[in-house]
Order: structure tokens, then sequence, then C-alpha cells
């Protein structure tokens, strides 16, 4: 076929035949690309090309969020950085793999199982299309009532750090960026957004910061979250202290800090103070404030390219400029992640006690009955409260695994509830609800949206929904509807299958009020976050009119209405009880009660305790099973039982986990992160704690934990690294060698033999400890400064040899404001906990200087 060639217009042609007309050549072909469209350049070139492109405009774009994303600059392809939560399962999206917490990961004493977690947290993350998750958390648990403790790694320095850039390589290894959290001192939640930590430069650097300044030197964490509290006098998101002369001149952070959600409170202290990012948007630091005090020269640019220069920095050098993550099916709640999982529960778990071989519960052949107790065995503790809080797509019962389990080995298991906790409900199901149109009464809830946070005026939108469980994101909830600052109102009926006594709940991010019949049941209408009241009603088998309104303040939205049959009592499960041959009770608390945004109590609920006491009377063979993320307090009842299991919140997989446990199937390996304190009035924070005045005082300064209550020659429950084994491991032969450190500086070389004498395989997690006898500033009686976890077959030994560098023997010198190490006798403690310690040794070491410290 002859094809046609176009030609010129006339007047073309006679320009084109004066020269007047451009034809391009090979020698006048595309201009290349920037030079930061180019992955093969290096990041730092990259960054000053990108950055000389950029409007001041486009600059302040960027330093300021938008829900939970940095805002993107079109013109030049800069993409947003698309975050979120949490520490354990990404919370975005309906569902995800939900791992155990962050306090389980302590608890496994294991860095290479944690590293494996975040690697398949960072794939979840990018199949969600997220590039940054806002984890980890690395806060000390300086009081065992903090609310948040179950995501955080425990009371120890060494031990959270070492957790923390586990995590942070998975995480970033994996593809993702991590973010290392709260920097500083966000050691409780009661008043944490004004409440003023009074702390020592000292207790800062030798507790607070380790596990900060390790995620920086040794992982390489691309962002740091500020918190929301003081530290000595300043927010944390505007302290020069904290964000410039630590984080970015001394430990050398190159990435870059964003606020937590709202924690901004003003506009040129945080600037200056070193700031990068304002979250969940610009209210102090968006264009609108910045501009001007840039334009009259009380900020410089060179202060905003500083923080433009971080930002870019991380999406180039983490690979999210070149290929931002993209949503991926089929990868979120896999079986191999659903594994992982499995394998972290499993090792995280600790048995606390276990007298007269009551555990494993198959040890016994004459074991034919079990009964179960608790409403923890049929809802699964899957995890705390808050930001942290995942839903998975299912979760196992522990009730259905211990029965799967045990009637292999012909043991029949029965369940009574016992005792009814808050928030143990089920999301409503569609069936119950209905609404009317005209003379009929069709299925669902009719649903108005508003375009404000009142529910007033005309509805937007009208449809209607099956049920009440919604997670939009940062997603408009409806074609024509606002993605914040809408409302919603929820109109219907609805309709329990069977009578008797109910349980309320509701659960949302912003504010929302449930009505019933016209009367107001449930009420969060100040929009507090995470707030989930309940409340109990009689309910006959009939329809009853039912309204929710649920307001959208910004960032993501979600809300959710459950309920549940309050059924079960202390009489029913005692008689249960006296006619089997093992009873196990599950106790502990839920995400209803260990929550972000409040602290909790010490003790077990009344019910619970009373419960406790009354089934060990009934059984002598009574095992209580825990799920909690902070120590408790149980002098009153943990002498009546034989034994006792810490399960802590161990993820959708943690009831195969726990079964596993029980029955003998997997040897126990967990050790506990903190202490477990005897007494409140023992404790360190004791004097101090919620707070005083406006403040916080640290008087305890590095004397947290494990070092006060060793200081202070106080008796305690469970001390810090205790967990107990289905086998015996025995300790030998310590030899201590000094050896070139890494840095070239001096180090020492602690070697031992541990061997499993007993039947069973298992894991020992064998701890080092140091101390110091005579010392020119108080110090511990030992502080951990290395551990390791081995698998051992029954008789089987191995050598254990674990180094100590010149930073591990110094202390902070205030004066000097450097690291010190002081001539004198140290002496090393190995064990299997802070108050087990199976060999000692000494050695000497003459001055060090604070370079042979870094």
């Amino acid at each position: 076929m002859r094809r046609s060639h176009p030609t010129l217009p006339v007047s073309a042609a006679a320009a084109l035949a004066c020269g007047l007309i451009w034809l391009p050549t090979a020698a006048h072909a595309k201009p290349p690309a920037p030079l930061y469209q180019d992955p093969g350049q290096p990041t730092e070139a990259r960054v000053a090309s990108l950055l000389s492109e950029m409007t001041l405009d486009e600059k302040l774009v960027l330093i300021s969020g938008k829900g939970f994303e940095s805002r993107a600059v079109p013109r030049l392809q800069i993409p947003e950085l698309t975050m979120t939560d949490g520490p354990n399962g990404v919370r975005w999206g309906k569902t995800a793999t939900a791992f155990p917490v962050g306090i389980s990961l302590a608890s496994a004493f294991d860095p290479e199982l944690v590293e494996r977690m975040g690697k398949v947290l960072a794939a979840e993350a990018r199949a969600r299309g997220r590039a940054v998750l806002l984890a980890p958390c690395v806060n000390i648990s300086r009081v065992p009532q903090n609310g948040r403790n179950f995501e955080c790694f425990g009371e120890d320095p060494v031990l959270s750090a070492r957790t923390a850039v586990s995590y942070i390589k998975g995480v970033q290894d994996g593809g993702a960026i991590a973010t290392v959290k709260h920097f500083a001192c966000n050691n409780q939640e009661h008043r944490r957004r004004e409440i003023d930590v009074r702390v020592s430069k000292r207790a800062l650097h030798e507790i607070y910061f380790p596990a900060f300044e390790a995620a920086v030197k040794e992982a390489g964490v691309y962002t740091v979250m500020a918190a929301y509290n003081k530290v000595n006098g300043l927010y944390s998101t505007e302290n020069p202290y904290l964000l410039e002369d630590i984080l970015k001149k001394r430990w050398g952070f190159k990435g870059f800090v964003m606020s937590d959600w709202d924690a901004v409170q003003h506009t040129l202290e945080p600037v200056m103070a070193g700031l990068d990012l304002e979250m969940p948007e610009g209210t102090y630091t968006g264009e609108d404030k910045l501009k001007p005090v840039v334009t009259s020269g009380k900020v410089t640019s060179a202060v905003i390219d500083e923080k433009v220069k971080r930002i870019l920095w991380v999406m180039f050098k983490s690979g999210v400029f070149d290929a931002p993550p993209k949503e991926q099916p089929g990868v979120v709640g896999s079986e191999a992640h659903r594994a992982v999982a499995l394998d972290v529960a499993r090792a995280s778990i600790a048995l606390l006690k276990n007298d007269r071989n009551a555990l494993p519960l198959v040890s016994n052949p004459k074991l034919k009955s079990v009964a179960v107790i608790g409403p923890g065995a049929v809802y699964p503790r899957v995890g705390g409260g808050g930001s942290g809080e995942v839903r998975p797509d299912t979760a196992v019962r522990p009730l259905e695994a211990l029965t799967t389990m045990l009637r292999g080995h012909g043991v029949t298991v029965d369940y009574e509830p016992g005792f009814n906790m808050d928030g143990d409900v089920e999301t409503v199901p569609p069936a119950a609800f209905s609404h009317k149109e005209g003379d009929q009464l069709l299925p669902g809830l009719v649903a108005e949206f508003f375009n404000n946070k009142n529910v007033e005026g005309a509805a937007v939108k009208k449809s209607v929904v099956k049920q009440i469980d919604f997670d939009w994101g940062n997603d408009p909830p409806a074609e024509g509807v606002n993605s914040d600052f809408f409302s919603v109102r929820y109109t219907g009926f609805i309709t329990p299958k069977t009578p008797g006594r109910y349980r309320m709940l509701g659960v949302a991010n912003n504010g929302f009020r449930v009505f019933i019949d016209g009367k107001p049941l449930l009420n969060a209408w100040d929009g507090e976050e995470f707030k989930k009241p309940t409340a109990e009603l009689d309910l006959e088998a009939r329809p009853y009119e039912i309204r929710m309104d649920f307001f959208d303040n910004k960032a993501q939205a979600k809300v959710r209405l459950g309920w549940g049959r309050v059924e079960g009592s202390q009489k029913e499960a005692v008689v249960l009880a006296r006619r089997s041959d093992a009873a196990i009770i599950f106790a502990g608390f839920s995400d209803f009660f260990e929550t972000e945004s409040s602290d909790h109590g010490l003790e077990l609920p009344k019910n619970q305790v009373d419960l406790i006491k009354a089934v060990a009377n009934a059984n002598p063979r009574t095992i209580v099973v825990l799920n909690n993320g902070s120590p408790l307090l149980m002098e009153d009842w943990v002498g009546r039982v034989p034994a006792l299991v810490e399960a802590w919140y161990p993820g959708q997989e943690g009831g195969t986990a726990i079964a596993e446990i029980l029955t003998g199937w997997t040897n126990p390996s967990g050790r506990l992160p903190f202490t477990f304190l005897k007494a409140w009035k023992h404790a360190p924070a004791f004097k101090t704690y919620p707070e005083v005045g406006d403040t916080a005082p640290y008087d305890e300064g590095i004397f947290v934990g494990y070092r006060h209550y060793d200081a202070k020659n106080l008796p305690v429950r469970f001390p810090f690294g205790h967990g107990l084994s289905y086998t015996r491991f025995v300790y030998a032969d310590l030899q201590i060698q000094p050896a070139p450190g890494e840095q070239g500086g001096p180090a020492w070389e602690v070697s031992f033999a541990v061997t499993n004498k007993g039947t069973k395989r298992g894991a020992e997690v064998a701890q080092v400890y140091l101390g110091q006898a005579k010392s020119p500033v108080p110090r511990p009686p030992r502080a951990l400064r290395a551990f390791q976890k081995l698998t051992l077959e029954p008789k089987e030994s191995r050598r254990v040899s674990l180094r100590l560098s010149s930073r591990d023997l110094a202390y902070f010198d205030e004066a000097k404001d450097d690291w010190v190490v002081p001539a004198g006798v140290y002496q090393i403690q190995v064990g299997a906990s802070s108050r087990d310690i199976r060999l000692k040794g000494t050695f000497t070491q003459p001055a060090l200087t604070a370079s042979d410290c870094r």
C-alpha cells in the first residue's frame, strides 16, 4: 500500500524556504532530563539538582502534610510520601496481618526474628500503597501504668536498642521507610500533650536516648517522630537540644523529623529548632504562615532548604522517588506472613511460674478434662488500642486451638466465660439492621452524609448500608462528600435475634453518638481520640429505633458499632473447674483497656481476681494465662495458682501459640522485658507519677526498672529477663579477654558455655550484665550489656561469645557533656535473668577518653 506523506501549507513552505522555520535534527535533540531524574547519580547530587529547580512555594508545600501523607509537587514529579500506622501491622485498609505487639518482640529477645517481621511489615505497607511505616515505638517503660507500654520494648535501653535496630533494618531492607518514635520521653499517656518532663542529661543519654541513637547510627532510620510532651521546658517539636544538638549534629541523622499528629504548637519555634515536617497538616507551618516570615527575613531560605533537602534525601535514598509503592493484591494477610506472625508469638510468650509441673498439660497421662474460663479464650487479644490497633481478616481463638490440640490426646475441653469485659463485642451483623420504605421493612440502615461536622442542613448523599463498619482512610466516604470535616447519620431499626442483656460498643477515631428509641445510649461527640464508650441494656427480640451520628475531623475516618450478649457467671465457672482435671483462666486486659491517650491501673479488675481465687480453690491445677502489655500487681492471687503464662498481645496467630505452649508442643522461650513489682510504693516513679504540678520529674535519674530495684535491694515478683522452660540450662566456664573494638578502641570478649541438661529441645536467653563496685558516680549493681538467644537439643552444649565495647563500660559525664570510662575493676555477671546470675568474673580497665566511647 502506498502511503501519502503530509505536506506543509504553502505559507509554511515559503517560510521554510526563507529559513524561518527550525526543524529538529540529530544535533538538536530533546534536552537531557534533569540530573535528579537519573537514579544512577549520587543521592546528594540528585537532592541538589532538584532543590535548584524548586520555587519557594514548592519548597513550603513539601514541609507540611496532608492527612497521612506529605504533599506532592507535580511539576517536578515529586511524589507524596504516603504513611500508615502502626508498629504491629499496617493500619491502611480494613484488615492486615496482625503481628504480636512491641512488648512481645522485646520478650522474644530475638533480633533476627524481629528483622524477619520487619521485612513482612514493609511488604504489606507497600502492598497497601504506603511508603512510610510510623514505627517502631521505642520509649522506655518508665511507669507500669503507661497506656502504650505494649507498643514499646520494655524498661532496658540495650534491649530496646537491639530490638529497634532489627525492626528498622527489616522494614527498610524490605523497601519501606521506618519512623522511630516518640522523641523524646513520651513515657506516659496521662497529659501527654502538655506534661513537662524534667530529666537529667545523664538519664537522657543512658536510659532514654540509646534506642533512638542506635536507630540512627546503626539502622540508618530515615525518619524520626517528635513527641507531644515537653522536655526540660520545651515542647519536643521545638526543642533544639533534642532535634539539632543531639539528633542531627551529635548523631549525624540525615533523614527528616516529623511531628506527632497535631503536636506542633507554634510557627517560628519548631521551624528554627529542627522540625522538618508538620503532620497531619500545616496548621502552624503551612505556606500561609511560613511565607511571610521567610520573605520578611525572620526565617532564612537556608533554613527552609535544609528541611527540603532532608525530605528529598529520604525520597531518593529509599527509592520512593523513583518507584512509589503501588497497591498489590494477594500480599496482605498471606499464609507466609501469618506464619511469621505465629513464629513471633511462639518466641515471645513467657512461662513465669510452673510449680508442681502443672505444665505442659499433656505431661500428665491422667488428664482427661480441661475447663477453659475467661472471655479472652474466645475473643482473641490481638493487640492494644489506639494508633497501634490492627484488625486482621481472621484471628485464632485460643479455645478452638486448645480444643483441637487436646482432642488428639483424648482430653475434653469445656468453656465458661466466668466474667464479662467491656469491649468484648462483635460488629452488629447486617441481619440485625433494617429500615422502612413506605410500609415495607427492608434490610440495612439509611445513611445520610453532610459536608459539615454537625449533621446539619441538607444531606449531600443518601444511601443504604448493610452495617456500621467502615474505614475510609483518607478517601471520601461517598461521591460528593468531603474527605475531611464531614458527618453521617445512620437511621433505621436494630433487632436482636434473642432477648437478653446486651453490651453496645462504639468505636471511632472522631466523634459519635448512639440513640436507641430516641434515648441517648453512647456519647463520644467531643471527638476525643480513641474513645470506646460502652453501655449495657436489656433488649427483647423486637425492632428498636436506632440512630448513630458520626463526624470526621481530619485525616483517617473510621466508625464501627458492635454488640454482644452479657453472659457467664463466676458460679458456673467454679462448677466447671471443680469437675475438671485442670482449669485454665484467660485473664488480663484488651485493646479496650490498654490504649493510646490514656494510662491504666496496675491490678486486674476485681471480678477477675475474685474468679481466679474461687477457681484456684476449686481446682489445685489452675493455670492463668495473661494478656497485657505492662507489669501487673498480683500479690493477692499469684500464690494460689501453680502456673502463670504471660502471653502479652500475641497477634492474630496467638491462639495457636498459646495452645502449643500450654500443651507442650512448643517450649516457652520468652523473657520479661520489664520487672513485675510487688508493690507500687516500691516503684522508682512512685513519688512523682503521674505529675507534680505541670511537670513529670524523673527524680530517679538512671535508676529505672531493675536498676532501681537492685540498687535499693527491693523484692520483686518476677525480675527483668525472667522466663522458665520445660527443660533445664546450665552455664559454665566464663572467660573474659581483651579484644579490639569495632571502631578501633578497646573492647572485652565475654565467653561461656551453655548446656541443655533436660530432655526437651529448648531456647535459652543468655544475658550478660556489667557492674562496677567502686565508681565515681552512682551506678546500678548490674546493667544489661549483651544477650543471645540460642536453641539447644537435649544434652547439647554451645559456647557463647559476646563483645562489650568501651561504650558499654561508660557513663555520661554531664560536666564534660560526653561519655567517660573510669578506671577500676568491673564485674561481669552472666545469667538467666537480672536476679538469676549463674557466672561471675572481673577485669580491670584503665580510664578511657571520650573519643574511645562513641
